[in-house]
């Protein structure tokens, strides 16, 4: 049973809507658990932060009654308390087949060892450190003011992030920037290798979700990895939370309007315009990275700004996305050799959900909690009229293309259909690596969410073939 597990739950159930807090909110307690919480209380009456403790407290009790209800097998009862967003993208023989799965990876429950807190806005997440026989996860229960769970994520509780062997931190040396400015600004990082420069430059693009600057996926950070190898090897690498991230909350109270520009265009183009103010960018050599759904944008990204020399698609997807959502939701639910009936239930159900997408007329019409992931037409109307491989193919700048071949989100097809759409391109390169996954790690085998549970780095042989690039010929 994989659909909803702990990886597979993240990248694909997950969308942005189900993970509207992370390690960027504030951190409220200090991993107590309820009960301890609740006894440092009382003692806090005259804090001027009494009310944001009380709230932080509410929360993680709260956050731990729904682990509970979990562990009980309350499945419907703890599917109540999703908000509409959340009702429309998992319902509640979803939560059981994410709750059971973990059950099947890493055995029996065996109890809550604590809670901490975070905060973001009005929205407070409870980090619900769950112990399993043989592992430990964290669930992030997300409340809104009012106490109904508008998000949640299962994740690995993840050991401290080692640099890949590729990276020399002596090297390179990094800089906190916020990019963009406004209502949407959002912060970020930038790797700068040591040196006057100038040197080339590249903004890394996130994929879908709500991403943190380092792209990060159960145990492995891509973004970092990339960030590290890159500016070890001379290239500056200009990478920032996503917007889906670090502004959840203004979001969903504008879900109606929002659609891919904002997800992944508008936010690149302010990096850009930040890339080209910093004195030790070459102007005339900064790039953008796309990876996943980032990667079918990317072309967009360079197409809408002169400043950008050219665009790196890592595993970008080249096919509609309704037909890559089922084929996930198919390949999931098959790899243990058995299609539970309730994978069979999920799969029909993401099948109802995608039909609109193929008629404009029925999609317009279509509410948000009958579409995929409960997102609304808005989104989906964007994103059907855009034809990646045909602004890639009238770009009229270097592209490189890049896809592991043991990648089952965007897959082989998706590369072959970069190779036939940009067949006679000029300045077009194109590799794929055998063993490499979605995240450009390595692994054996067919590819599984399980491997992104496990420690991991990009491949160096993908920074070398990225640093050469990036610092070749002029474009």
């Amino acid at each position: 049973m994989r659909i909803g597990g702990i990886a597979g739950g993240a990248l694909l159930l997950g969308w942005w809507a189900l993970a509207a807090c992370s390690s960027g909110c504030e951190r409220t307690t200090g991993g107590q658990s309820p009960a301890e919480s609740a006894d440092a209380a009382p003692g806090r009456g005259a804090d001027p932060d009494a009310e944001a403790d009380a709230q932080a407290q509410k929360g993680a009790e709260r956050g731990a009654r729904f682990v509970g209800l979990l562990a009980a097998g309350e499945f419907s009862q703890a599917a109540s308390h999703f908000d509409g967003p959340m009702r429309a993208a998992m319902d509640a023989a979803g939560l059981e087949a994410a709750w059971k799965g973990l059950g099947a990876r890493l055995g029996a429950f065996r109890g809550v060892e604590g809670v901490d807190t975070e905060r973001r806005g009005e929205l407070v997440a409870a980090l619900v450190r769950c112990r399993f026989a043989s592992g430990l996860v964290l669930a992030r229960v997300v409340l809104d003011p009012g106490g109904q769970v508008t998000g949640l994520w299962f994740k690995p509780a993840a050991p401290a992030w080692e640099p890949p062997a590729y990276a020399d931190r002596q090297r390179f040396e990094e800089r906190e920037v916020v990019v963009g400015q406004g209502a949407w600004a959002t912060p970020g990082v930038l790797s700068l290798p040591r040196g006057p420069g100038p040197f080339p430059a590249v903004v890394l693009v996130h994929g879908s979700g709500p991403s943190d600057r380092d792209e990060t996926v159960g145990q492995q950070r891509p973004f970092k990895d990339l960030a590290f190898g890159l500016a070890s090897r001379g290239i500056v690498v200009l990478r920032y939370d996503k917007r889906t991230l670090s502004h959840a909350a203004v979001l969903k109270a504008k879900l109606e309007e929002f659609t891919p520009q904002q997800e992944y265009v508008d936010d690149a183009l302010a990096a850009v315009a930040l890339l080209k103010g910093e004195a030790r960018v070459d102007p005339q050599r900064i790039f953008v990275l796309g990876h996943s759904a980032g990667g079918r944008y990317a072309p967009r990204i360079a197409q809408a700004s002169a400043d950008v020399a050219g665009a790196v698609l890592l595993a970008g997807g080249a096919r509609p996305f309704a037909r890559v959502i089922l084929e996930q939701y198919e390949y999931l639910a098959s790899l243990d050799g058995v299609v539970a009936p309730e994978e069979k239930d999920a799969i029909a159900d993401m099948r109802r959900r995608v039909a609109p997408l193929a008629d404009p007329e029925r999609l317009a019409r279509t509410p948000a909690a009958e579409l995929p992931f409960g997102v609304p037409a808005a989104y989906w109307q964007a994103e059907l009229a855009h034809d990646q491989v045909a602004v890639a193919r009238s770009l009229g700048k270097p592209l490189l293309v890049l896809q592991g071949e043991r990648d089952y989100q965007v897959t082989m097809e998706d590369f072959d259909g970069w190779r036939k759409g940009l067949a006679g391109v000029a300045r077009v390169t194109f590799k794929s690596y055998p063993r490499l996954n979605h995240l450009f790690s390595e692994g054996e085998g067919k590819g599984t969410p399980d491997e992104y549970n496990q420690p991991g780095h990009v491949a160096a042989v993908v920074i070398e073939d990225l640093a050469t690039w990036l610092a070749g010929p002029p474009p």
